[in-house]
């Protein structure tokens, strides 16, 4: 990252790149401060060179939401993945795999926030949208989708269990055994 900045300056979009990878690197690693520190630097320099409409920029704010959730920011988490997915929605089209990540975010955001119902929307176009063939070869995303909708159903039927019939059915979705 250094690097790019030293030899390209400080704004140049691959200072951002390296920047956006030093992010999910720090994820990986479960330094979010620093993940997130790294994600709020590059966000304006790829904003600046590409638009703030740019798919990458689009994935650079879900990212920051990932990071944001596992911080335990739940709120400020949810602004972010909606706003990379009214941009990769419209980059992409509305039916691309990668909304599913912004989606997943936004569903486990309403979770975090003790609002399973609102939950499940996200949650189940995330899945629809990530077993499409192309996108069902990430495990661990498949998985996530479908851990946070198995909780979002239970809390949403546990919030009064005499209406659990009021929460909509997802039989089949889930596919597979949980």
């Amino acid at each position: 990252e250094q690097i790019y900045a030293k030899r390209m300056g400080a704004d140049h979009p691959r200072h951002g790149e390296a920047l956006m990878g030093l992010g999910v690197l720090r994820f990986m690693r479960k330094d979010f401060p620093g993940s997130l520190a790294a994600y709020e630097a590059a966000y304006p320099i790829l904003s600046a060179a590409w638009g703030p409409a740019h798919t990458t920029g689009g994935i650079l704010l879900s990212n920051t939401g990932e990071t944001l959730l596992a911080l335990g920011r739940a709120e400020p988490a949810q602004t972010y993945f909606q706003r990379a997915l009214d941009i990769l929605s419209k980059s992409l089209g509305p039916e691309h795999a990668d909304l599913a990540l912004p989606l997943k975010g936004l569903g486990l955001a309403h979770l975090s926030r003790d609002q399973p119902r609102d939950a499940l929307a996200p949650l189940e176009r995330a899945l629809a949208l990530r077993t499409k063939a192309a996108a069902a070869s990430d495990p661990q995303e498949l998985a996530e989708i479908r851990w946070g909708l198995a909780r979002a159903l239970r809390q949403a039927a546990a919030i009064d269990p005499r209406n659990a019939d009021a929460v909509p059915s997802t039989k089949g979705t889930l596919g597979g055994s949980l």
